[in-house]
């Protein structure tokens, strides 16, 4: 698991999201979970031939749709409420990684990265 934080870790391009209110474990936002969750219902929805809107961007959620009925859209509030998850027990690791091009399917020359990830023992 990595979601992005707001912080500078020494020899990590990507640090982990912490709680800074506690004891500084990995955490997965409120917003995260949601925009998950809303994005397989959307899928299913879509795949059972179902219209639903499209809740990456603002200008293309329609506020009429089931998903928008549940969810939520700019014009109307989701009834759901959600809360962030801090995960007390997860242990965190750096990983170093390589940028890779799609197009002649090799490592890009020096975009070496590294990224700080999250995971329960």
């Amino acid at each position: 698991m990595h979601v992005a934080g707001e912080r500078a870790e020494l020899w990590t391009d990507k640090a982990l999201l912490l709680d800074w209110h506690g004891d500084r474990k990995p955490m997965i936002p409120a917003t995260t979970i949601k925009g998950w969750l809303r994005e397989a219902v959307e899928r299913t929805l879509r795949g059972w031939g179902i219209r639903a809107c499209d809740g990456s961007s603002p200008k293309s959620v329609c506020g009429m749709c089931p998903v928008c009925e549940v969810w939520g859209s700019p014009q109307k509030r989701s009834p759901l409420r959600f809360w962030d998850v801090k995960l007390s027990n997860a242990l965190s690791d750096v990983r170093t990684s390589v940028s890779l091009s799609r197009y002649r399917r090799a490592a890009y020359e020096e975009r070496l990265f590294s990224i700080e990830v999250g995971w329960q023992p």
